[in-house]
């Protein structure tokens, strides 16, 4: 099982000493969640809005291996990378005070917490996941809003053909990926988008159903979005033909496609339906079969605004 395990998950953390001013007793650890299944390495990732400045130093220790400090006044509120073992690993993250704040010097422990995480690696780590362990991707629509603020997180033309890794929307999180003596050929140039479908739904980077591997995807409950769009005057009567100019129809379209691709449901069912005076037109027998044209008709135009063919299913 492969996919893309990161989410935006408040894990509260209390302080344990009176270096922590007061209103920030307690700092969040967005990701990764306690008893969660992640891959073979995380991000780290702690609260974006938090108050640094009595906290200046974060420090991740994934079981006995310690990884360096990180200066919040960095901006940094990560960190990338962290390996884990396959099966049970201890994550702890720990947060440091200056021991003399107003001389700044020295470095004293001001909060620290443990969580347990799940390193789900099936060749290493075998196909039984722990109960009470679960995956939690990370980049469903709600939590990249989250993230939109600072970062950019819709691709577009160039990160489907990048020139090198650092140009891929994706190297900003995931700088650590293309290291190591061997590396995965599309990795290595940024070309990330050629097996993690970036227009999936509701979760996104889910690898695109072309691979050859069996994947097992993981979704999320999604409520539906519906839309109702009048008819009157887009067809000509008894026929699929349009009435109207084609960009005027698409016109009509065009909130309604916004509108998904901001839901990031990744299905589309396009029902048209006809009202009851007759169908004098010889080339459809009845009324299912007009509405059926008309369908596939308003599917098209959806496709020229952008949408993917494979995600409608047109009905009459």
């Amino acid at each position: 099982m492969r996919t893309s395990l990161n989410v935006l998950v408040s894990v509260a953390l209390l302080a344990a000493g009176s270096a922590v001013a007061a209103g920030a007793e307690y700092v969040v650890i967005r990701y990764p969640r306690d008893r969660s299944v992640v891959g073979a390495k995380v991000n780290v990732v702690l609260d974006y809005a938090a108050d640094w400045t009595e906290i200046p130093f974060i420090q991740v220790r994934a079981g006995d291996r310690e990884y360096p400090a990180v200066a919040t006044s960095s901006g940094r509120h990560a960190v990338q990378g962290v390996e884990l073992r396959p099966g049970l690993n201890t994550l702890t993250v720990r947060y440091f005070a200056f021991d003399d704040p107003k001389g700044k010097k020295g470095r004293k422990l001001a909060a620290s917490r443990e969580i347990s995480v799940y390193s789900h690696v099936p060749l290493l780590s075998g196909s039984m996941i722990p109960a009470g362990f679960t995956i939690q991707p990370f980049h469903s629509r709600e939590q990249e809003s989250e993230c939109s603020g600072c970062h950019r997180m819709d691709a577009g033309p160039t990160d489907r053909n990048p020139a090198k890794f650092e140009d891929v929307l994706c190297a900003s999180c995931h700088k650590g990926i293309p290291t190591g003596r061997h590396v995965h050929g599309p990795a290595a140039l940024g070309g990330c988008l050629f097996c993690h479908d970036a227009d999936a739904g509701p979760v996104k980077y889910r690898f695109a159903e072309r691979s050859p591997w069996k994947i097992t995807r993981t979704t999320q409950p999604v409520e539906p979005l519906v839309f109702s769009i009048p008819a009157g005057g887009i067809f000509k009567p008894s026929s699929a033909s349009l009435a109207m100019k084609r960009k005027q129809v698409k016109a009509l379209l065009a909130p309604s496609f916004k509108a998904l691709r901001e839901h990031r449901a990744y299905r589309m069912l396009l029902e048209v339906h006809t009202d009851g005076r007759p169908v004098r037109n010889p080339r459809y027998k009845n009324h299912r079969r007009l509405a059926e044209a008309r369908a596939r008709v308003l599917a098209n135009l959806f496709v020229e605004l952008g949408a993917k063919k494979r995600i409608i299913t047109a009905a009459g």
